[in-house]
């Protein structure tokens, strides 16, 4: 029903898996990339609008400031997280990479 098993087509199969995930990891990074634009982007637009909020309307400021600095700093520590291990991960495979010999795949 599936032919047989040979070299090339288990070659076939981890190009494919392989394929598979650097394609999902590509897209994660992107879509991380488009949230952390689009947080700068509120920050800056944020700062830009502040002073105004401090002049016109003190304690809505006050409250929005506090509320976006818990935020801000949430996401900066995910965030931090996140690359700590996308740089744990990057360190992993070159490890296992170093001491595997090239199989062809």
């Amino acid at each position: 029903m599936f032919g047989r098993v040979t070299r090339n087509s288990i070659r076939q199969a981890a190009g494919r898996v392989r394929g598979h995930i650097q394609h999902a990891y590509s897209t994660a990074r992107h879509w991380g990339s488009m949230l952390d634009h689009g947080v700068k982007v509120a920050s800056k637009i944020y700062s830009a609008a502040q002073p105004v909020l401090q002049d016109y309307a003190p304690k809505v400021e006050k409250r929005v400031s506090s509320g976006l600095r818990a935020v801000k700093g949430e996401y900066d520590n995910i965030r931090d997280r996140l690359v700590n291990e996308d740089q744990r991960a990057g360190n992993a495979i070159a490890s296992v990479r170093s001491k595997i010999p090239d199989l062809g795949l």
